[in-house]
């Protein structure tokens, strides 16, 4: 039903300040807004892309077989820590990540190595394409220092809610958040991203 829903409405613990959700029943619209502004105001452009904070993207390592493969493991523990997220948006992640890995088996270290790129240069689809760009904003490093809910839809346990991100007063993107209810908390399933 989770995905029949989503469909039907369109197809790290880095501060104290992070609200502690098991503590207060907030709505859908009130965890998305936390969300971002939290992000925001502690985790975005903290980190060049190059080098992403471990909340803002996994980390892709070489593996001893020379593979590169995502590792998803220390984002996973940091926002698990920040209480955002519902264990369906991990299992989410790990099929993405899983598509994405299927690709960079393909990358040739040698080939990394002599231009000095990151290895998701090398992807010839779109499978890994998330590490090249913030997630949760889209775009590579501007200025979205403003968040503001623009439209919320909740049917029973499951909720979309649409904010605002602007750069100053320009209006750069629309992420749809989609919540679930999980042991009577609202909890992030998947953010998508609409411009």
């Amino acid at each position: 039903t989770i995905f029949g829903f989503c469909s039907n409405i369109t197809s790290a613990q880095k501060s104290t300040q992070v609200i502690n959700l098991t503590k207060v029943e907030i709505s859908p619209d009130q965890v998305a807004l936390s969300f971002y502004k939290w992000y925001l105001g502690e985790i975005y452009l903290k980190s060049p892309l190059s080098h992403p904070s471990a909340v803002d993207n996994p980390d892709v390592w070489l593996t001893k077989d020379s593979v590169y493969q995502i590792m998803p493991k220390s984002q996973f523990d940091k926002l698990k820590q920040t209480g955002f997220f519902s264990n369906d948006f991990y299992r989410n992640q790990l099929v993405i990540y899983n598509a994405c890995n299927v690709q960079l088996r393909k990358v040739k270290p040698a080939d990394v190595e002599k231009c000095g790129c990151f290895p998701v240069d090398f992807v010839k689809n779109n499978d890994c394409d998330f590490l090249s760009y913030y997630d949760w904003i889209g775009g590579q490093g501007e200025n979205i220092n403003k968040v503001r809910v623009f439209r919320k839809e909740t049917i029973g346990n499951l909720s979309k809610i649409t904010v605002e991100l602007s750069a100053d007063k320009t209006i750069y993107s629309h992420p749809q958040v989609i919540l679930i209810k999980e042991n009577g908390r609202w909890k992030i399933f998947r953010i998508n991203l609409r411009y």
